[in-house]
């Protein structure tokens, strides 16, 4: 249970990050348009929610390496870098 949690609580800051950058894009599309409107659509919207969530689901998956005691950093921090290079 404590790790479906944890799941849930690294979507939700994934799709935090992810909206961040939605709505840093948004803004500089309108900058581009010299200040004219600029519309969205609903399905570009769910997905950048969507890839956010699983993005963030990814690196809680990344970040379980660091919970082994008995590993040295160098082991956990190449396992993590292989993990998300090969995902990524």
């Amino acid at each position: 249970m404590k790790h479906i949690v944890r799941l849930i609580n690294s979507g939700l800051v994934g799709i935090g990050i992810g909206m961040t950058w939605l709505g840093i894009d948004i803004l500089q599309n309108q900058f581009f348009k010299n200040g004219l409107e600029t519309t969205i659509s609903v399905k570009y919207f769910l997905f950048w929610l969507g890839s956010s969530f699983l993005i963030g689901i990814f690196f809680y998956f990344a970040s379980l390496v660091f919970e082994h005691d008995n590993w040295s950093l160098k082991n956990k921090s190449l396992l993590t870098f292989s993990f998300v290079l090969v995902h990524g």
